[in-house]
């Protein structure tokens, strides 16, 4: 919550991705979505906010905007392999954050079927690990980063959807300790 308080830009992007979803929801509420059954690729473009937080009194208290690009394979109902590529930074360049990750994406309610949510909605953890960048001030550290991100689909018909996620990019590196980041986009299935 401190990040919402602070931040104007991650309000509108909450309230965006929201309106977003509700559009969504009405214009395909008369349609049946092929949910949980599709197996394949897919592929998404998604916008991002975030915030680095460093340690030893490194100036980490700038909100940074960003996109997301990610693609993967819906291996069954509940769990695909995912590769993410996101990158932030805020607005003077004092801070910026790029990471390449991968690992599996997991779907519950696709292995404990329910009735209590349309299988249009699918909400999933991802957890991720990979490498990636910092540049905090005029330091530049590569590092391993480990991805925890809760988050939900909504497929607006068989092919496209929308995402929303929030979670954390946790970094190796002495200097850092990661980024929070949330994130709102478009993702199509082929």
């Amino acid at each position: 919550m401190h990040l919402l308080k602070k931040s104007p830009s991650l309000r509108r992007l909450m309230t965006l991705a929201g309106g977003l979803l509700l559009v969504a929801g009405a214009a395909s509420a008369q349609e049946t979505v092929q949910g949980y059954d599709h197996v394949g690729p897919y592929a998404a473009f998604g916008f991002s906010i975030g915030e680095t937080n460093g340690d030893d009194g490194v100036d980490d208290s700038k909100v940074q905007g960003g996109f997301n690009l990610r693609g993967g394979y819906r291996v069954n109902e509940w769990v695909a392999g995912e590769a993410d590529f996101i990158f932030v930074s805020d607005a003077s360049d004092d801070v910026d954050f790029f990471t390449f990750t991968f690992g599996p994406k997991f779907f519950p309610l696709g292995f404990f079927e329910t009735d209590a949510v349309p299988d249009a909605l699918q909400p999933y953890l991802t957890i991720a690990i990979g490498g990636g960048q910092y540049v905090l001030d005029d330091d530049r550290e590569g590092t391993f980063i480990a991805r925890i991100v809760p988050g939900f689909d909504y497929w607006i018909d068989d092919h496209l959807g929308l995402w929303v996620e929030g979670g954390y990019y946790i970094s190796a590196e002495d200097f850092v300790q990661g980024t929070g980041i949330f994130s709102v986009g478009a993702q199509y299935r082929f």
